[in-house]
This record gives structure tokens, C-alpha cells and sequence, in this order.
């Protein structure tokens, strides 16, 4: 079972949660949960992150959306076949950290460091070839949306909706790979 939020990221106890309380009703094995956070800097606090502006409501709300999404997935079990692709090349993320001459690392936009220029896509068809599921694994930070007082989905949420509108009746999901920082000065 795969749970993909569109949150910054989130404490432990939504995990605890979902695995612990909530979908032990459908017997699924908590090695097989995975719960994945776009890290997306436009969605509502929560806690772990922001705590002191984090509303109880939105949590409850959170885990109302969740629950509904979870019984929904497990009424529309079907059979069919699932592949793997990758869309190479894919250019939209800019290394964010620079070393400078004197061994510091500043935010600067690097074009020349490492990067993911690759779109990992799984696809999920029932027994009639129709695309139910497409799930999309990028490794980009979701920082695009321009206005930091609203909220969005940012591109994560703009990709699924695309997807979703371009294969009707899909559900599209979008998995954050490594798209933060991932070295440390020492």
C-alpha cells in the first residue's frame, strides 16, 4: 500500500497512524505501507513541522481525507498488470548547492552538479488495458509556487492533476525521491 501526500513532511505519529490504527481493518503488513510526502513548502502546517502554527483541525481533516482515500483504494481492488518506465533527460531541477573557492556551500543555482534527470513511472492497467494508477518518482524539490502565503500542491499536484485529466478514471501519485539536500559540510 502506497500513501502519497501532497505535505512538507510530517511527525511520526501520522505513520503510527495510518499502520498502527487505521489499516490493520485490511490486514496489510506494516513492511508493506510505504507513506511518502511530496515536501512541498506550500501545504498546511503540521505537526513535526511548524508545530506552534499547526491546527488540530487540519489533522483531523487530514486523517478523515486519509481514511476515505484508503476505504476507497480497497473497494476498487481490481486484477491487472503493472510495468515500469522512465522518461530520461527530464530537466526541471537545478542543483541548489554551489562550493565556493574558499570550501564553503552557498544556495546558488548549480546547472553543472548533481541532479535527477529521470522520471521513474509505474503503471497499473485493469484486465482491459485502461491506465488505473500511474505513480510518478521525482526527485525535485516541490519550492516552485511562487506565493508563499497560499496554498498548493505545487508542480507534484499540477503533474497528477495533468496525468489524471489526460487518462481518465487513472489516479495519479506523485512519490518524492531524494530532493532535498544530501550532503553535509563536516
Amino acid at each position: 500500500m502506497i500513501v502519497a501526500t501532497d505535505l512538507l513532511f510530517h511527525n511520526r505519529s501520522l505513520n503510527q497512524w495510518v499502520v498502527e490504527d487505521y489499516v490493520g481493518k485490511y490486514d496489510v503488513p506494516k513492511e508493506n505501507i510505504v507513506i511518502n510526502h511530496s515536501h512541498n513548502h506550500n501545504a498546511p502546517s503540521c505537526f513535526g513541522y511548524d508545530d506552534e502554527h499547526v491546527s488540530q483541525a487540519y489533522e483531523d481533516l487530514l486523517k478523515d481525507r486519509l481514511e476515505r482515500c484508503i476505504d476507497r483504494a480497497f473497494a476498487n481492488t481490481f486484477e491487472g498488470e503493472m510495468s515500469y518506465t522512465s522518461i530520461e533527460e527530464f530537466f526541471l531541477n537545478v542543483n541548489r548547492r554551489r562550493f565556493m573557492a574558499d570550501g564553503t556551500i552557498k544556495n546558488r543555482p548549480n546547472h553543472m552538479g548533481s541532479k535527477d534527470s529521470m522520471v521513474d513511472v509505474l503503471k497499473v492497467c485493469d484486465k482491459k488495458g485502461r491506465i488505473r494508477i500511474l505513480l510518478a518518482c521525482y526527485s525535485c524539490h516541490a519550492a516552485f509556487y511562487p506565493d508563499f502565503l497560499e496554498i498548493s500542491a505545487d508542480y507534484p499536484g499540477r503533474l497528477c492533476q495533468r496525468l489524471e485529466n489526460q487518462f481518465y478514471g487513472c489516479t495519479a501519485m506523485f512519490l518524492q525521491g531524494s530532493g532535498g539536500n544530501n550532503f553535509f559540510k563536516r
